[in-house]
């Protein structure tokens, strides 16, 4: 049985022929060279099966799983089910690393915390002025989730983070398919299961902005969908254990804040305005400026 690599670095792919090239070399270039990398062709229906097929021949650590369409979560569990690293990485098909060193100062965190989690920075690339511009923290990195969650570092993505493969067992961090948004409620399932952080000031995490690459309409479902998000992890910190309780309690907050500023610009948003008032009361763990002021208008204006 062949040994398990430091890292199984996971690929959704669909319709992204135009950056994969990109997104696929910035891993194979790395200086570190002991990890996998799963291509999974979620059904994509241009060149992207052909080209995944091509780097597998040409480098044994990649790895191809073909499958039908069934969306990024999809795709991500399907990563999931084959990978065989002792730390899994998530990377979208159009987005990149910038820095050949990355895995390796990642594995000189790994020997000297041994942590559940580590989790670093990222920058957005806007494709059509070609800027680039950071995002996420700046702190301390002897920090723990709590602390990042209270100073609202903590960034909800699966792609800044690289997490110990044995979280996954029994499909506790499994991606639910078929929803938006599913990285809220995936974070605070992480956040509740994970002990020992690492952060780090690493910033390699390109995220793309690109026209037709996301949606960024406001619809009925999303709007579904994040609620749904919130009353899981409300269900989650009954269940949760009292450290654990808070960190969640604020988590929530803070996410429940970011659902109210984004219903302000739903078209359809009565039944929601409803919602909100009576969910008002999670908003008391909030400790972000922006949810304090929000707390408090809504109190006083409604």
């Amino acid at each position: 049985m062949k040994k398990e690599p430091v890292f199984s670095v996971i690929i959704p792919i669909f319709k992204v022929e135009k950056y994969l090239d990109q997104c696929v070399q910035s891993v194979l270039m790395q200086e570190f060279i002991d990890f996998e990398v799963i291509l999974v062709d979620d059904g994509s229906p241009d060149n992207c099966p052909t080209m995944c097929d091509g780097y597998a021949e040409k480098d044994v650590r990649v790895k191809v799983v073909h499958k039908p369409n069934g969306g990024l979560a999809d795709a991500r569990n399907a990563g999931i089910a084959v990978a065989r690293g002792r730390y899994l990485i998530f990377l979208d098909g159009d987005d990149f690393w910038t820095d050949k060193s990355a895995l390796t100062r990642l594995v000189r965190i790994i020997e000297d915390k041994n942590p559940d989690v580590i989790t670093w920075r990222f920058k957005k690339y806007f494709q059509d002025k070609g800027e680039y511009k950071d995002v996420g923290y700046n702190v301390k990195e002897d920090v723990d989730f709590a602390e990042m969650v209270k100073s609202k570092n903590f960034v909800v993505s699966a792609c800044n983070k690289a997490i110990k493969f044995e979280k996954f067992r029994g499909g506790r961090l499994s991606f639910e398919k078929g929803v938006f948004s599913e990285d809220i409620e995936w974070c605070a399932r992480l956040l509740n299961i994970s002990s020992n952080v690492a952060v780090s000031n690493l910033n390699f995490y390109v995220y793309r902005q690109r026209t037709g690459s996301i949606s960024h309409e406001i619809r009925k479902q999303n709007v579904d969908d994040i609620k749904k998000h919130l009353l899981s992890i409300q269900k989650l910190i009954e269940d949760a254990n009292q450290e654990n309780k808070e960190k969640l309690s604020i988590f929530l907050a803070e996410e429940l804040c970011n659902f109210i500023i984004t219903i302000s610009l739903y078209v359809e948003r009565k039944a929601e305005v409803k919602w909100i008032k009576e969910n008002a009361y999670l908003l008391k763990s909030a400790v972000s400026k922006k949810a304090k002021i929000l707390r408090i208008m809504l109190k006083v204006l409604g």
